[in-house]
């Protein structure tokens, strides 16, 4: 429709899960629950949280590399479903690991930049966040094979963001996620035009694959057979 407002990414996030609740028998939101949450909430606790923002004990020589940083670590916040296996495996949880790693990589690496990214290699994986992604089996007395663990597809999902994220930040022309954001803004700034949340999400979404956190649902594929 002419001049109609194009919904923002979060619009369609929010509008989606509606529908999902909606379809998905098991699927439901306890508002009574909500409610009780909320009541407890401190709006100055929250508004002061909101305002310090991720306050990681990192000395960053720029706001690039503070950029590029936050925007790795976000990138690599995934891995939920590994938490016991994590757990039994190195004591910290998903987001831990991811934690852990980001610190390591911030602190080994001159440069979280994309010719960094592209040579990101299961060592790496296994350096920085600890993950055990092989394991060892005995075949007989004295003989043992090392294969893939239980943490390898998480182990591989992390090299494969970071190699990806590489070889596209290098196909958008910028050296590093910082110099991407960072230019955004300028341009907006330039054009005279706002600058939101969902509008940077809405970028990130459509110029790195890792970003692009979706899945197709189906309600039929819910139903129960006849």
């Amino acid at each position: 429709m002419p001049g109609a407002k194009k919904p923002s990414v979060l619009d369609v996030v929010h509008r989606t899960c509606k529908q999902v609740v909606e379809l998905h028998q098991g699927v439901s939101i306890n508002q009574q629950a909500v409610q009780q949450y909320a009541a407890q909430l401190e709006a100055a606790a929250v508004r002061a949280a909101g305002a310090k923002g991720n306050a990681f004990p990192i000395k960053f020589e720029s706001l690039e590399a503070e950029v590029t940083f936050l925007c790795l670590y976000h990138l690599l916040d995934f891995g939920s479903g590994y938490e016991q296996l994590l757990q039994d495996s190195s004591r910290r949880g998903a987001a831990e690991t991811v934690q852990y790693g980001c610190f390591g990589l911030a602190l080994s690496a001159k440069r979280l930049d994309s010719p960094w990214m592209r040579a990101f290699t299961p060592y790496h994986v296994h350096n920085a966040f600890g993950i055990e992604a092989k394991v060892e089996e005995q075949l007989q007395p004295g003989i043992t094979i090392s294969k893939p663990g239980p943490l390898a597809p998480l182990a591989a999902a992390i090299q494969s963001a970071v190699v990806q994220t590489g070889q596209e930040l290098e196909g958008s022309g910028v050296k590093s996620f910082g110099a991407f954001v960072l230019r955004l803004l300028d341009g907006l700034k330039q054009a005279g035009q706002p600058f939101t949340a969902a509008s940077l999400v809405e970028q990130l979404a459509e110029h790195f694959t890792g970003f692009q956190d979706e899945a197709l649902y189906s309600a039929a594929a819910e139903s129960p057979p006849a």
